[in-house]
């Protein structure tokens, strides 16, 4: 290209060193030189990493498999992969150490006596980040990389990221100049960086000789640099210790020619590679996104103050012309890339916008519905923001805090969620101030002079463009910004986690494994593999065991549309049948070759297999449930680069016990009812010892089976448990707490599951689960009452919730060496009852009732609820038991007695009435008469409230 030619040969066969590259800058810097000037000749990654292996692993997951790269990608087709391991050079080492921590020597001296240019882009960009590590990395970590510059032969540039907010308070024109050593914004001359390192390393002395937690710790040393920050007038430890970053590096560059580039807030992508790409929630993203969903309605700012934003790839533009312009020249630049001088928005435009934005394309609440905002206000001063919050929020919480006292803690759990919400707003709010009430403009003479440098030396602009006068702020936000939050920065966090990831997942021809399968391919079709286990005796059966019992089923229905004739391509990439047992050792797999890329290639595990019968024989369900995924554990522990094993449990493994269940883990032996005794070998003996005298005895199949399913009842309710299915689940949680050692392990228990609220539609499920069998009885006429207490909760939760939950936990820890554990229901927040599912399934099945196997439409009456299991078996007993009981010839004995009889009833639209009067016309048919009493002004309304409240 013509008109990349003067940047391009200046670039041409250089080598350049990077750090930071896996943050959201840099990544951008890396991308564009890789798609623009490939005759570079290498780049250098400096990757936090222990080794070469790790640090290759982390470019490939943290860059390269990134969205923004879709072009390059698209570019090169097949050539992609080689064209990187040609170019890119990962470096395993760590700025916050000596040397940079780059241990292979034989690499270090290719790097001093290759490159050319430094590119210095490694921070640590959170405002509130610890004291110790924010001067470790962004002043010691700047410095340490110039005095590896100065080692490096031929260094022609070395190039460093700040920010404009090393001004601190000043305000009005800021302008582009160095800042000397010891200068403060508040006028102070007594900062000395050496003292500043004294007091942290004093400081953490003093935490660590009192033994102090480390989240007290962490707290302690955030506070001390804000604090520090403040008093020599910087807002926050980030912009302070990026400020001594500048005045360290300035002060031992010698003749190195030096550039140093302070962006402002550095948002979305304007144009290139293309619109909107962003990474994360950063500065304005993270109170955009909270006003979105509905968690924020107002925040102190002075609306009409510019708001100093510009898009990333400017940035990246003026640090590559910036480069290019002086390389070889010895001295120092300074360039403020912003938009506050040349073409200023503002707060209200901001907010404005996203107004706009978010009521036309609203965000989706938890519940699967639109969140609807109203205009976001702003307070003039910190002042009246705090006054607004103490009256409407502080105010109120005292006085939950005197009510909760006065009852005894009742409402503790709510009280600390309130509190911690409150302090975090109020928080968040502080630490915004300097920049939502920041008066000040950047000057950009500098840059504006590197434009005209760039056009000058004949440099086509709209390759660099870094001039924010071209910047439509609307159409920015509405057309770009805001698109870009919702569909990277929300869902790459979760979606690009799982690329390139291969998951292994059992029971995978069950119903909530088949949600899950069906979501990771519609969210992130990039995911690498997912082995499916199968219960099968061969690759062939497991094969058509996926094709007829998962991939045909209507849940996939969005997805083999989305895919159109590419989707059984896509599903044979995508997913590989597996024939095996986790009922067995080793789980069944008998394909040695199979086995073996299993455990080389998976990521993460999900074990989603159970036998979910609440009457399973016990031998069963000891071997699936408990046995079974201990053995998932054990092939687990095999997997070379595992890095999360997910079991899905369930809530009820609490047994007997009542009030608030915990998310804690089971111990091993412990019991619900306290005994503390459980012994699951013994468990296992005496299942073993029970089916050997069966079928020693030579006993029918369905007689072993009824056997041992009675012997799990009752093992389950000696220790507390209701059921084989509660009792051996637990077992298995007890089984692989014990056996993972250092394995990330995290554990859903959902509820009550039932049908998708959402996703991939509403509705769908399979077979009738736990409350769906009691109801469509209920729709067929063959239940009438039942036992529940009808203002206790029902925990049901839809099954997409489960999914979602089961992803997101699996994403968020992946490769922490600890185990959580998640309730996944609705009883806390947002509890429903048995009265109002009775009621809601009478008021359903009354206007859409069940045909009968006549045709005919079966109409039903309210469900009655026992309120206890006692006056259930006395009803059952009486109506059902008792009559079942007595001899035929008594039978007919009561009904001939009844013959040609006359019976006057009253209160017969009654609930019991009404059974009488039915059971006698169906016993006795040859009753003469029926004389019904019903309250009712004449015959004709007597006999409309027969026909609708009785017949």
């Amino acid at each position: 290209m013509a008109t990349l030619n003067n940047i391009a040969q200046n670039l041409q066969n250089k080598s350049i060193f990077i750090t930071g590259c896996t943050g959201f800058l840099a990544k951008i810097f890396v991308e564009k030189i890789l798609r623009v000037l490939p005759q570079v000749k290498r780049l250098y990654l400096l990757i936090r990493a222990p080794d070469a292996k790790s640090a290759k692993h982390r470019l490939d997951t943290q860059v390269i498999s990134k969205e923004l790269f879709r072009v390059l990608r698209t570019k090169h087709g097949d050539e992609f992969n080689s064209f990187i391991s040609e170019k890119l050079c990962p470096v395993a080492g760590d700025m916050a150490v000596e040397d940079l921590g780059i241990q292979e020597t034989h690499l270090k001296v290719v790097i001093m006596r290759e490159v050319d240019i430094i590119v210095n882009v490694a921070a640590t960009t959170t405002f509130d980040e610890r004291y110790d590590i924010a001067l470790n990395i962004n002043a010691l970590g700047a410095d340490r990389l110039m005095a590896f510059a100065r080692r490096c032969h031929r260094l022609q540039m070395f190039l460093h990221v700040s920010t404009a907010y090393v001004c601190g308070s000043n305000s009005g024109l800021i302008m582009e100049k160095p800042i000397r050593i010891e200068e403060t914004p508040n006028g102070e001359s007594n900062l000395d960086i050496e003292k500043e390192l004294q007091l942290v390393e004093k400081k953490l002395e003093e935490l660590q000789a009192r033994g102090v937690e480390k989240a007290e710790e962490t707290t302690a040393m955030k506070e001390l640099g804000l604090n520090r920050a403040r008093s020599f007038g910087w807002p926050n430890s980030y912009a302070f210790t990026k400020a001594m970053g500048e005045m360290l590096i300035c002060e031992s560059r010698g003749d190195l020619p030096l550039v140093i580039i302070r962006p402002t807030i550095i948002e979305a992508t304007l144009a290139d590679p293309f619109p909107g790409w962003i990474e994360g929630f950063r500065t304005a993203g993270s109170v955009i996104m909270s006003y979105a969903k509905g968690k924020l309605k107002c925040f102190p700012a002075n609306a009409e103050l510019p708001m100093d934003v510009i898009p990333a790839d400017m940035v990246v533009n003026a640090m590559v012309v910036s480069m290019v312009v002086h390389s070889r020249q010895s001295a120092s630049f300074i360039y403020h890339v912003g938009s506050s001088k040349q073409n200023p928005t503002s707060n209200s435009v901001l907010a404005s916008c996203a107004y706009r934005y978010f009521s036309s394309n609203p965000v989706k609440g938890k519940d699967g519905k639109a969140i609807s905002i109203d205009q976001f206000f702003f307070y003039t001063s910190m002042d009246n923001f705090r006054k607004y919050m103490n009256f409407y929020y502080n105010m109120p919480l005292q006085a939950l805090k005197l009510a909760n006292l006065a009852l005894f803690n009742i409402c503790g759990r709510l009280l600390k969620d309130l509190t911690r919400k409150y302090n975090f707003i109020m928080y968040m709010a502080e630490l915004y101030e300097p920049y939502v009430f920041f008066d000040g403009r950047f000057d950009d003479s500098n840059t504006e002079g590197l434009r005209k440098a760039m056009k000058a030396g004949g440099m086509e602009e709209g390759w660099f463009n870094f001039d924010p006068k071209c910047i439509n702020w609307e159409e920015y936000y509405m057309k770009v910004y805001y698109p870009g939050l919702v569909r990277y920065a929300m869902m790459q966090n979760i979606a690009q986690s799982l690329e390139n990831k291969s998951i292994f997942i059992t029971g995978s021809t069950g119903f909530l494994a088949k949600i899950f399968v069906e979501k990771i391919l519609r969210v992130q079709p990039q995911v690498k593999r997912l082995y499916l286990l199968v219960r099968a005796s061969d690759a062939k059966s497991a094969k058509h065991r996926i094709d007829t019992q998962v991939i045909s089923k209507e849940l996939f229905r969005v997805l083999r549309t989305k895919h159109g004739d590419e989707f059984d391509s896509f599903i044979s990439e995508k997913i590989c049948p597996i024939a095996g047992d986790i009922a067995v050792e080793d789980l069944g797999i008998q394909e040695t070759h199979l086995k073996q890329e299993i455990m080389e290639e998976v990521d993460i595990i999900a074990n989603v297999a159970a036998t979910t019968t609440f009457d399973e024989r016990y031998d069963v369900a000891l071997n699936i449930n408990a046995l079974g995924a201990d053995r998932v554990m054990t092939f687990a522990h095999r997997c070379h680069k595992l890095q999360m094993f997910l079991h899905v449990s369930t809530a009820y493994v609490c047994g007997s016990k009542s009030g608030l269940m915990m998310e804690k883990p089971i111990r091993m032996g412990e019991t619900p009812n306290g005994q503390n005794n459980l012994d699951i070998e013994a468990e296992l003996r005496l299942a073993e010892k029970e089916l050997k005298e069966l079928r020693a005895r030579g006993v029918e199949k369905t007689e072993e089976t009824a056997a041992m399913k009675q012997l799990g009842f009752k093992r389950a309710r000696s220790f507390g448990w209701p059921n084989s299915y509660a009792f051996t689940k637990a077992m298995g949680e007890m089984l692989i707490g014990e056996s993972r050692k250092d394995l990330p392990l995290v554990i859903v228990r959902p509820t009550i599951i039932e049908c998708t609220l959402v996703d991939p539609f509403p509705g769908w499920i399979e077979g009738f689960r736990t409350a769906g069998s009691v109801i469509m009885s209920y729709g067929k006429g063959k239940l009438k009452c039942f036992p529940s207490n009808v203002n206790l909760p029902i925990d049901v939760i839809p099954a997409d919730m489960v999914v979602n939950a089961m992803v997101v936990s699996m994403v968020a820890h992946s490769r922490q060496p600890q185990s959580f554990i998640y309730h996944v229901g609705s009883s806390k927040q947002n509890p429903t009852t048995t009265s109002l599912l009775a009621d809601c399934a009478y008021r359903y099945f009354s206007n859409n009732p069940v045909k009968g196997t006549d045709g005919r439409d079966i109409s039903v009456d309210k469900l009655f609820l026992y309120s206890s299991l006692d006056d259930f078996r006395k009803y059952m007993n009486f109506y059902y038991n008792v009559p079942l009981q007595r001899p035929m010839a008594t039978l007919n004995s009561i009904a001939q007695s009844l013959k040609n009889k006359s019976i006057l009833i009253t209160g017969c639209t009654g609930f019991l009435a009404k059974i009488f009067v039915e059971k006698i016309l169906r016993v006795q048919p040859q009753v003469k008469r029926l004389y019904l009493l019903l309250r009712a002004s004449d015959a004709k309304s007597a006999k409309h409230r027969l026909d609708t409240q009785v017949i």
